[in-house]
């Protein structure tokens, strides 16, 4: 009986990875079968995203006791929902019976979950409620199974800011810890006062990894992207590189008065310097939220891969509630969600590009090389994955 592998050097060549540990102008990255090999992204399912913490859903979506989302992260079947109290729970979507999915489409205000074979019920916390004839009688009165025993399994969720995570496995490092370089970050700012103005969610046919490599760098932009402010001054960086645990990204600095940037009366993030410079930021938590905050606006996605060569995402725009309130501001808000989507457009195009190449066979090996100036990122977030699957 063959064994399937458990690390990524069962997959892929030891020798190839290892040259991902050179300095970036002399690095080497991932091969395609990185991004083309079933076995790779069963691994990384299993050791990866069941293991660490997962972007499932925006606070937003369940905003009222009863409200409930069933979702698949990583393969399995979750059900995310807020309970009587307003606590926000994750419960495995599998009935405790016969194991039949209990909640299939987002529902609100509900006052239990209910199994649709059998019937089987269950309070908000989970604890079963019923299982109506189980014994032959209408409620089950004869025989009474223990609620908590047989109750929905329950899976570690945490909130921060208008996200809602989960941790399959239960045993990933604590939310703080997590968190902690984009809290230290973003200190001075008060993103508690922006409210959501708009969402938006799209399918990309191309393996996660080429799609947050294309989220990281900017190396692209000035060739893909000509609404974008470049990012480079006869070869100096307008930009530094933030490279803390599983906190990546940059922050660039950005003048008001630059001329390539666009006028807007739209009233900055409560904390943003009034005027003069203002700090943008795009980062990435690993390995499937990204948050890009703006001086008059921040941006949540929840990137998730269904399939090996599918990248789902889910995206969030929010804006200080002066904004969000003020018709004539909502035009400006949704002119910058516009310009989002068309950004988003043009990187679907490119990185489903990129993922053809990688599925076309070559002759002998193909090796992936990395710009110093501008792709420094994007090694640290392959080490990152490699790091994560040994």
């Amino acid at each position: 009986m063959t064994m399937p592998p458990t690390t990524v050097t069962d997959i892929l060549d030891a020798d190839q990875l290892s040259r991902l540990n050179l300095p970036v102008a002399e690095a080497r990255g991932l091969p395609p079968e990185a991004y083309t090999c079933d076995a790779l992204f069963d691994l990384e399912q299993e050791r990866l995203f069941r293991r660490t913490r997962m972007g499932a859903a925006f606070v937003q979506d369940i905003p009222g006791p009863g409200d409930a989302l069933p979702l698949t992260i990583a393969g399995v079947r979750v059900i995310v929902l807020r309970d009587r109290e307003g606590v926000i729970r994750a419960f495995h979507n599998v009935c405790r019976h016969r194991a039949s999915t209990v909640l299939q489409e987002p529902c609100k205000s509900l006052r239990h979950l209910q199994c649709p074979y059998h019937r089987w019920t269950y309070d908000l916390d989970g604890r079963l409620k019923a299982t109506p004839l189980w014994d032959g009688t209408p409620k089950g009165k004869n025989y009474k199974l223990d609620p908590d025993e047989n109750a929905l399994v329950p899976i570690r969720c945490d909130t921060w800011e208008d996200l809602i995570f989960v941790n399959i496995s239960g045993d990933a490092a604590t939310l703080d810890k997590y968190v902690e370089p984009l809290i230290d970050e973003w200190a001075d700012y008060d993103l508690n006062a922006i409210r959501p103005f708009a969402q938006a969610d799209s399918v990309i046919e191309a393996n996660w990894k080429v799609v947050t490599e294309g989220a990281l760098e900017v190396y692209h932009e000035e060739f893909v992207h000509a609404d974008l402010i470049y990012r480079v001054n006869d070869g100096e960086q307008t930009w530094d590189d933030i490279l803390d645990g599983d906190a990546m990204g940059f922050r660039a600095m950005e003048m008001d008065d630059d001329p390539n940037r666009p006028a807007s009366s739209l009233p900055k993030i409560p904390g943003m310097p009034p005027e003069g410079a203002t700090p943008t930021y795009v980062m990435f938590l690993f390995p499937s939220i990204s948050i890009n905050v703006y001086d008059n606006h921040v941006v949540r996605t929840i990137w998730l891969a269904p399939s090996r060569t599918e990248t789902r995402w889910r995206s969030t725009w929010c804006f200080a509630a002066e904004a969000v309130e003020t018709p004539v501001l909502r035009k400006e808000c949704q002119a910058i969600v516009d310009l989002w989507l068309a950004v988003r457009e043009e990187d679907r195009g490119i990185v489903q590009l990129v993922q053809a190449g990688h599925q076309s066979p070559g002759p002998g090996p193909r090796e992936v090389r990395f710009s110093p100036f501008w792709e420094g990122i994007i090694l640290h977030f392959q080490r990152h994955v490699v790091s994560a699957l040994s």
